[in-house]
């Protein structure tokens, strides 16, 4: 809900245990609309400085975890919410 209350304003990752390699978000259409990795970066809801509209958007991390170098990646869906 990226509306400037303070709350839920930024999708980002929060695990500080571990070295982003890759975060990126699509639309439904499969257009990337946000990537990043900068582990303190997070996507505002928007692409190309235009508010995206309501709806589903996929997520995928490439990531490795701090203590052991081991690489992973996890994906899901995030809903936006206005």
């Amino acid at each position: 809900t990226p509306n400037g209350d303070g709350v839920n304003d930024v999708f980002r990752i929060l695990n500080t245990n571990i070295k982003l390699l890759n975060f990126t978000i699509y639309n439904r259409w499969g257009e990337m609309v946000f990537s990043t990795s900068g582990i303190s970066e997070g996507w505002d809801g928007t692409y190309k400085e235009v508010a995206q509209p309501m709806g589903t958007f996929v997520w995928e991390c490439d990531y490795e975890i701090s203590k052991t170098g081991k690489r992973k990646s996890a994906k899901g869906n995030v809903t936006l919410l206005r």
